[in-house]
């Protein structure tokens, strides 16, 4: 029988490699400037360590939601008038 917390800790690992592996497939389009990565790397592994249930870096999922949702007026900003296509703000926003 498998224990439920090795299953959590193979999906939590499993789902951190399947999102490094989505951002460095953006990095390798050479769309994603160099201070987006360092970012980026930054907050993946800031998150990493808040994953952990003892952690003081969690913030509450209505926390999480509302930065979520306040961020897609920036992506309409974006796509009207600082890039020219659809694949920056979609870039930025999955960021």
């Amino acid at each position: 029988m498998i224990k439920s917390n090795t299953l959590e800790k193979y999906f939590k690992i499993c789902s951190y490699l399947l999102i490094t592996q989505g951002f460095l497939t953006l990095c390798l389009t050479g769309n994603v400037d160099f201070i987006s990565m360092v970012l980026y790397s930054v907050a993946l592994i800031l998150s990493w360590y808040s994953d952990k249930a003892d952690s003081k870096l969690q913030i509450k999922p209505q926390t999480a939601n509302w930065l979520a949702i306040s961020f897609l007026p920036f992506v309409y900003i974006d796509f009207r008038y600082i890039s020219s296509s659809y694949v920056g703000p979609l870039i930025h926003y999955s960021l």
